[in-house]
């Protein structure tokens, strides 16, 4: 007998991991394969740039803060 902490792992536990490890693999490299389509035309920097920054939130809270600060300033020099 040896004297070391041997380690028994359940048959079950084994092929439910394995069965795991092989869907996230199969799934992934599906998903990579996915993003590697061809754009149909090479976007522009600013078309690049424009698609970045449409409805990203923290430009929503700038144009947000940006039109209250008009608005202070409005009120300022009436």
């Amino acid at each position: 007998m040896s004297e070391g902490i041997s380690l028994m792992v359940p048959v079950p536990l084994i092929r439910w991991v394995a069965s795991i490890c092989i869907a996230i693999a199969s799934s992934s490299s599906a998903f990579a394969q996915a993003e590697r389509e061809p754009l149909p035309e090479p976007l522009t920097l600013q078309e690049a740039l424009s698609a970045g920054l449409q409805g990203h939130p923290e430009m929503d809270l700038a144009k947000a803060q940006l039109r209250a600060a008009q608005i202070r300033l409005n009120q300022a020099e009436s």
